[in-house]
């Protein structure tokens, strides 16, 4: 591995995603587009090298994305991407962040599609981003040099905090 983290915020600057390690986190943001996508895309195909074995991945909704979820288009071009990179995944966890009703919805439906999508990597839903990142690890090959838990979970959440202080929405 080259380096322990990597931030890239896409084509335009409006895009975040982030590795730690042999963690990759895409965070939905609301702003998604073509040019996003594809940069996204040739970013993951770099993880071959920085990660030969395989990473794990986290998506994280935060509050503020949650009040937008992404279009029909955008979550079937990443449901694509994220099928090519099967093999190369360990597991994933999905943090949806969304308060009340609406984020126990969300995350219940989401749920129930990892019960139903039939794939090769254990999957799992929730809100606190420190279980999710305790449950991630969990479902990783063992590996001396990858940080803790509260290491990974503070990285990932400063990454998001450091974009919203600049993108507020």
């Amino acid at each position: 591995m080259s380096s322990l983290s990597d931030i890239t915020r896409g084509a335009d600057g409006h895009f975040l995603a982030a590795r730690f390690a042999d963690l990759v986190c895409y965070y939905y943001v609301n702003q998604e587009s073509e040019a996003n996508f594809r940069h996204f895309r040739d970013w993951t195909a770099q993880l071959e090298v920085e990660c030969p074995r395989g990473t794990g991945s986290l998506i994280w909704v935060d509050a503020i994305a949650a009040r937008h979820p992404p279009s029909d288009l955008v979550r079937q071009r990443y449901a694509d991407l994220s099928a090519q990179n099967e093999k190369r995944q360990f597991a994933q966890v999905s943090i949806i962040q969304a308060e009340g009703f609406a984020g126990a919805t969300v995350r219940a439906v989401l749920t129930s599609l990892t019960l139903i999508r039939r794939v090769s990597f254990p999957q799992y839903v929730t809100q606190d981003a420190l279980d999710g990142v305790r449950w991630l690890l969990g479902k990783m090959p063992p590996d001396p040099l990858r940080p803790s838990v509260k290491e990974v979970r503070y990285f990932f959440q400063q990454t998001l905090s450091e974009y919203r202080q600049t993108h507020p929405q």
